[in-house]
C-alpha cells in the first residue's frame, strides 16, 4: 500500500507504522536532546516528556509540527 494511503480498518483498530531496527537505533544518536532513559520509563497513560520538546520547537520556529 502506498505511503499515506487510507485503509478501511475495523472499528477500534489502529494502523501502526513499521520501522526497521536500524531506523529505530538511528533515532538515539540523531536526537541527543532526548533523555531516552526518562522517556522509556514513562508509565502507561502518562504524558510523554517529548511534549515539551515539541512545544519548544513550535516556539522556536513559529510553526506547528503536526
Amino acid at each position: 500500500m502506498a505511503r499515506g494511503a487510507v485503509r478501511n480498518l475495523p472499528a477500534g483498530a489502529v494502523d501502526v507504522p513499521m520501522f526497521t531496527t536500524a531506523s529505530v537505533d538511528a533515532v538515539l544518536t540523531a536526537h541527543p536532546e532526548v533523555d531516552w532513559e526518562q522517556l522509556c520509563s514513562v508509565g502507561k497513560g502518562r504524558r510523554s516528556p517529548l511534549t515539551a520538546l515539541v512545544k519548544a520547537l513550535e516556539a522556536d520556529t513559529g510553526q506547528l509540527t503536526g
